[in-house]
């Protein structure tokens, strides 16, 4: 059975080597070792004691007798894997199985005669019917079709995840692709504002070393389409908020104010829309070397 010990009844015995497939072997014995010969052709399934009888759900048994809920879980955690299923078997097939010791695994012994509604029971499997109107179902065979049903809601729910991951990687390839493309035309101005669409920060550090200033990191503002923007001016550090996708300068972090020949001045305005990433740093230095600069972002 691939285990490390070879137990049968009351007496075991180490098993030497490695069983790499699942099934009944011929042992020579010596001792209280094992050594696995070849794989048998015609397994002695009369060595099997401990049987249970009962309904095939996926590769579980649902025995005869058994009370539980109608939750998938709770009838996973009240059945046991059959081994060495043959795999002419299908659902709601009546077997029995057994064990070569009291708590040994529970392996495949026989396939038995239907009781009457299984062939009914699997024709409303099929096309999603109901069992009520289905006469002589008993526990165990209810059981099964509910568990059978439950597996086959896990398989749905898991092919869906694994759709959405699947969408999801193809979606940040993509986006990567994108993003890889545009990288190698930042020094264009359109093409940074393009870039900030799908990868702010490499779009930042674009535009911030047109003004020689060194991007130290970014992080999106509580307001939304703004990102706090932190960066290097020669040694200094500064902050100021963006636009995520236009670049253009909403909190220079430095006093501001419009100048009184532009176009646009409107008494009282602030200056910082008149900026970009790209010319913040150019009047950081001009403020720098008059000796007016005013920080009031600091980090």
């Amino acid at each position: 059975m691939g285990e490390r010990s070879l137990i049968l009844g009351d007496r075991s015995w180490e098993v030497q080597g490695r069983i790499r497939e699942e099934g009944w072997y011929a042992f020579r014995l010596n001792g209280r070792k094992a050594y696995p010969l070849s794989l048998l052709s015609d397994p002695p399934t009369e060595m099997l004691k401990f049987e249970v009888t009962g309904y095939l759900a996926g590769n579980r048994l649902i025995p005869d007798g058994l009370i539980s809920s109608t939750d998938g879980l709770s009838i996973l955690s009240k059945t046991e894997t059959i081994h060495l299923l043959p795999i002419e078997l299908n659902k709601f097939d009546r077997v029995t199985a057994g064990r070569t010791w009291e708590k040994g695994k529970l392996i495949f012994k026989t396939i038995n005669f239907p009781l009457g509604p299984e062939e009914e029971l699997k024709e409303a499997f099929t096309t999603d019917k109901t069992i009520n109107q289905i006469k002589g179902v008993t526990p165990s065979l209810e059981l099964a079709f509910l568990f059978e049903g439950w597996i086959r809601q896990q398989e749905v729910q898991r092919r869906a995840a694994i759709e959405r991951f699947l969408q999801e990687e193809q979606e940040k390839k993509d986006r990567e692709e994108r993003r890889k493309a545009l990288s190698e035309k930042i020094g264009d101005g359109a093409k940074r504002r393009e870039l900030a669409k799908v990868d702010f920060e490499q779009a930042a550090k674009a535009a911030l070393a047109v003004g020689n200033a060194e991007l130290i990191g970014t992080q999106r503002s509580s307001n939304r389409d703004e990102m706090i923007v932190n960066y290097k001016v020669g040694e200094r550090r500064f902050q100021c908020v963006c636009h995520s996708e236009t670049l253009r300068i909403i909190d220079a972090g430095i006093c501001l104010t419009a100048e009184y020949d532009s176009d646009d001045f409107d008494y009282g305005t602030r200056g910082d829309s008149f900026f970009t990433l790209e010319s913040l740093p150019s009047v950081i230095r001009e403020a720098i070397q008059e000796g007016r600069l005013v920080v009031y972002r600091r980090i």
